[in-house]
């Protein structure tokens, strides 16, 4: 994983989507921000890639307020928008749905126990 995703990234999707213990709930993954919260028009001031305990990370810095945030380069390749294994839309369109019958779910219905 290169920086493309982070510059090609809309930079107010990435600073909305900070994982950090100020913008998310750690336990829960809850965001504690609105949108609206944060600074008008986000920008990356600069970006760096680091090593993780689960593989790189990369920090950034946001401008305006000096913010860093912290994404895995595995979390980035799996969401950011338009990256190599995201779908070219926005998944609402037509073209993003996958047709399914209850036949194709058998084995793919994720489960629970109530502890957990």
């Amino acid at each position: 994983m290169s920086s493309t995703a982070i510059s090609e990234s809309p930079a107010p999707w990435l600073r909305d989507n900070c994982p950090c213990g100020d913008c998310r709930d750690p336990r829960t993954g809850q965001k504690l921000l609105r949108i609206t919260d944060l600074p008008d028009r986000p920008a990356v001031g600069s970006a760096r890639e680091l090593p993780g305990d689960d593989g790189p990370v990369w920090e950034v810095v946001w401008e305006p307020d000096g913010h860093r945030s912290r994404y895995p380069a595995a979390w980035l390749a799996a969401h950011c928008p338009g990256g190599p294994h995201r779908p070219r839309g926005d998944g609402r369109t037509e073209d993003d749905k996958e047709l399914w019958a209850a036949a194709d779910l058998t084995g793919r219905l994720p489960g629970a126990s109530w502890d957990a």
